[in-house]
């Protein structure tokens, strides 16, 4: 009968300490799970931000383009502008050549 009891005892100290590592296993495999758990919002949160990065600098790139359209308009213009003058001024003094010769002539 002793031996009996001494083998029961040593089959729940076995048994006690298996549980034990079970239940620090469980903690570990939990803690692991929340740390993956944790990782994944973490790369999904990097995805949102870059997303959110990559459209702001489309519209940045967007509204770079629109202005160097407007540039070179403007610069067209004020080139077509010179023009303009120039020519305004060339027709003024052929104006004033024709009518200092008109009045020689009277």
């Amino acid at each position: 009968m002793h031996l009996q009891a001494g083998g029961s005892n040593m089959q729940a100290a076995a048994a006690d300490e298996a549980a034990r590592r079970l239940a620090k296993d469980t903690l570990s495999a939990d803690g692991q799970l929340e740390a993956l758990v944790q990782e994944v919002q973490l790369k999904r949160s990097e995805q949102a931000l870059s997303s959110k990065a990559a459209a702001d600098m489309q519209q940045v790139a967007e509204g770079s383009s629109e202005l160097a359209l407007l540039l070179h308009r403007m610069v067209v213009q004020q080139h077509q502008a010179r023009e303009a003058s120039r020519r305004a001024q060339e027709l003024s003094h052929e104006r004033d050549r024709y009518g200092d010769t008109a009045r020689k002539l009277v």
